[in-house]
């Protein structure tokens, strides 16, 4: 059985709208990267870095590579959103259907999206 807001969102055509899934992505992204420019551009220097390095990768990677380079791993955890579809839209990485459990321990071996480097010699 569905739920009221399903069965609304069903009679306003929303329910399930790749489309609209897509632009609600992409304005969350952009919302998460306001004033966060000059840590973002760090931060996909050090992807780019580890996408020559290594065939795939996760952030775990990319965070590592940031602490080698005296560099703050987040300013705002939602923030790697938009650093890896920066990533993604440079041509620097494309993400894979695979995960791999992340190293951190205060991530408690969640999830973490693997990625497939495009620049690596």
């Amino acid at each position: 059985m569905a739920c009221s807001t399903e069965k609304k969102m069903a009679r306003n055509g929303d329910l399930f709208s790749q489309g609209d899934a897509v632009a609600a992505r992409d304005a969350a992204v952009a919302q998460v990267a306001l004033g966060k420019a000059d840590w973002i551009a760090a931060a996909l220097d050090c992807v780019r870095q580890v996408a020559e390095r290594h065939t795939q990768f996760t952030t775990d990677h990319v965070k590592l590579a940031m602490a080698a380079a005296g560099l703050p791993d987040h300013v705002e955890p939602r923030a790697w959103g938009a650093v890896m579809t920066a990533a993604r839209r440079a041509g620097l990485c494309n993400p894979t259907r695979f995960t791999q459990a992340s190293t951190r321990a205060m991530c408690h071996a969640r999830p973490l999206r693997v990625w497939q480097s495009r620049v690596r010699p």
